[in-house]
């Protein structure tokens, strides 16, 4: 049962509504995903076209989640949403009409599929960062875990819907399903303020913006060492939602009804892990917890393959249901709650980039396996590469940011420019002395390299400390933006955490009082 705290964030109503619609995208696209991929069994004997459709899906994602992010961050939300979801449902009626007149075949439903997989990229990083944007204050650690818990439940149980529609409705049923849960969602979304967006600075270009979500997450150690970790579960793991058609036809011998019931036992291991995950995450190491999840999901693949009873693979797939959204949820919420609120969707767009780029390449990857070798065989390889990845990348630390550290603080007046500026204009150099004797030198220059990775993870192309040759108690810290913009924005993005840094930096400086000596700017 989960604790009060846990689903707080569900008693705001603005959190509630968006919640509950991303859920509702996150069960329709997965069960028209899972409808598509049973679905091609029938259309094509390929064991590679079956995988296709879930690289159908994910690719998407990997070629648009980056600039997703940016849009998410710099635009109204709300209408952001509305778009794509008009974009999605249109995909689902033109499904639905291939479907119902049986023009249907392996390549349109493909294409079909990568269509429908481009409107939910563009949307994915809004969902996400709108449920946190909208949690109530306080509660954003808990926001963190349910924004994370309901892309892996739409996952899990999405499929177990198709499978039980499909066997009793069938495939037309499902897409017309599908199409009502994107009229829903539209309705929720009309409930919706806009929120409007602090600040009175132009918005960052596209480019500018991915590049500087790629910065931030390059300086942040945990958001990278997160994310090497669910590329390397997604990558390897993804062999059991790629090829469980084939496991359910081939090896159990098993109609749709078989299929659906694998699904919804992947399902409920799903739901329990979501419930308990919120307090798992207040007892026990997350490093821990992401190791053990990840061994016993390798296990259950290894093991798979060679069971031909019903009852034991069920049993066997609902502790995978659970690792599966144990792991993806637990690195995201490590990844969302080190994120400071300016770059929090493209945080959101890069690890959904990497989950379903890694789902994407995997799924091609186990699918030529396994046209090559067994299904035991693909199964087996992929296990002992996840057991490889967790040796490799889970001896490094892991730990949950603190909502205090990431808010917004106010920074202090900067010395005034004497020359007129615009905002484009660039690149601009910052420069700033210190006074540093040589007892205190081995310390400042620890407080500066820390505070020269926040400039750097901010938007600083370049930073540096100098020393000057003819005062050897004389440094400049030197860093560079691309335009006087850019700066202002550097400020705008300042944290708490990133406060501390800097004032322990300040004590050295020539005037403590003053926040910057110099400003050189190309005009």
């Amino acid at each position: 049962m989960i604790k009060t705290s846990a689903i707080g964030p569900l008693k705001h109503p603005p959190f509630r509504v968006v919640w509950t619609a991303a859920l509702l995208v996150q069960l329709a696209i997965w069960m028209q995903n899972s409808g598509a991929a049973w679905m091609m069994t029938e259309l094509s004997s390929s064991r590679l076209m079956v995988s296709l459709v879930q690289t159908a899906m994910a690719l998407p994602c990997f070629l648009l989640g980056l600039p997703s992010g940016v849009f998410a961050d710099l635009f109204d939300k709300k209408r952001l949403l509305i778009m794509t979801q008009v974009g999605s449902f249109s995909v689902c009626i033109l499904l639905l009409l291939f479907a119902a007149f049986d023009y249907l075949t392996a390549w349109p439903l493909l294409l079909l599929t990568f269509a429908l997989g481009s409107f939910n990229a563009l949307s994915m990083a809004a969902w996400l960062s709108s449920t946190i944007q909208l949690a109530p204050a306080g509660q954003l650690s808990a926001a963190f875990a349910l924004s994370s818990i309901s892309p892996n439940i739409g996952r899990v149980i999405g499929p177990a819907l198709a499978g039980i529609c499909i066997a009793f409705f069938g495939v037309t049923m499902l897409f017309s399903i599908v199409s009502l849960c994107f009229i829903l969602v539209l309705l929720l979304l009309t409930k919706l303020k806009p929120v409007k967006k602090e600040g009175l600075l132009p918005p960052e270009r596209l480019w500018t913006g991915m590049m500087n979500g790629l910065q931030y997450m390059r300086h942040s150690q945990q958001q990278r060492m997160a994310l090497h970790y669910v590329f390397l579960f997604d990558l390897t793991g993804c062999v059991l939602w790629a090829l469980l058609p084939l496991i359910a036809k081939e090896q159990l011998k098993l109609d749709a009804n078989g299929y659906g019931l694998l699904l919804g036992c992947l399902g409920v291991g799903a739901i329990i892990s979501a419930t308990q995950l919120p307090n798992l995450l207040n007892r026990v190491p997350i490093r821990k917890l992401l190791v053990l999840s990840s061994l016993l999901y390798a296990a259950v693949m290894m093991i798979i393959p060679f069971i031909h009873n019903t009852t034991a693979v069920c049993c066997l797939l609902v502790v995978a249901g659970a690792c599966w959204v144990g792991v993806n949820t637990s690195a995201g919420t490590v990844i969302q709650s080190t994120a400071a609120a300016w770059v929090r969707a493209r945080v959101a767009s890069i690890q959904l980039l990497v989950i379903m780029g890694a789902m994407a390449l995997g799924a091609i990857i186990w699918g030529l396996v396994a046209d090559n070798l067994s299904l035991s065989y693909t199964f087996i390889i992929a296990g002992v590469c996840l057991i490889i990845g967790v040796v490799i990348a889970g001896n490094h630390p892991l730990n949950l940011g603190s909502e205090a550290d990431f808010s917004s603080v106010k920074t202090p007046n900067f010395q005034p420019v004497m020359l007129e500026i615009a905002m484009d204009d660039g690149p601009v150099a910052v420069e700033i002395d210190y006074r540093v004797s040589e007892s205190e030198k081995e310390g400042f220059l620890e407080i500066a390299r820390n505070v020269g990775t926040i400039r750097r993870r901010n938007g600083a192309l370049k930073w540096r400390v100098y020393r000057d040759l003819s005062q050897p108690d004389h440094y400049t810290e030197r860093f560079i933006v691309t335009s006087w913009a850019e700066y202002l924005r550097q400020r705008e993005r300042a944290t708490q955490a990133d406060k501390v840094g800097a004032l322990k930096l300040k004590l050295f400086q020539y005037s403590p009082e003053g926040d910057i000596q110099r400003f050189v700017a190309v005009l």
